[in-house]
């Protein structure tokens, strides 16, 4: 039952990201709305997918992974932002 609810709020916020990256008018904004979707959905889905599979050598697979996820996000759309904001300063 948690499983599934964590599933269909992953699966919201997906929805939700992908009408606000159609709605919002930048490069920027745009980028940080999809680290949004990036952030939340493959965090609620990993942890549904931990709870799936129950305790055993996956589960501690899939935390390395979610994990790895929620280190390198915010690194890698800081990374991208900043391009993006350098790119449009020079024209």
């Amino acid at each position: 039952m948690i499983v599934n609810i964590l599933l269909v709020l992953a699966m919201f916020f997906v929805m939700m990201g992908a009408l606000g990256i159609n709605t919002m008018k930048g490069p920027i904004p745009k980028l940080l709305t999809s680290s949004l979707i990036d952030a939340m959905s493959m965090i609620l889905l990993i942890i549904a997918l931990i709870l799936k599979s129950g305790f055993n050598s996956m589960s501690i697979k899939l935390s390395i992974v979610l994990l790895f996820v929620m280190l390198t996000n915010p690194v890698i759309n800081h990374v991208i932002t900043k391009a993006a904001y350098e790119e449009s300063k020079d024209d």
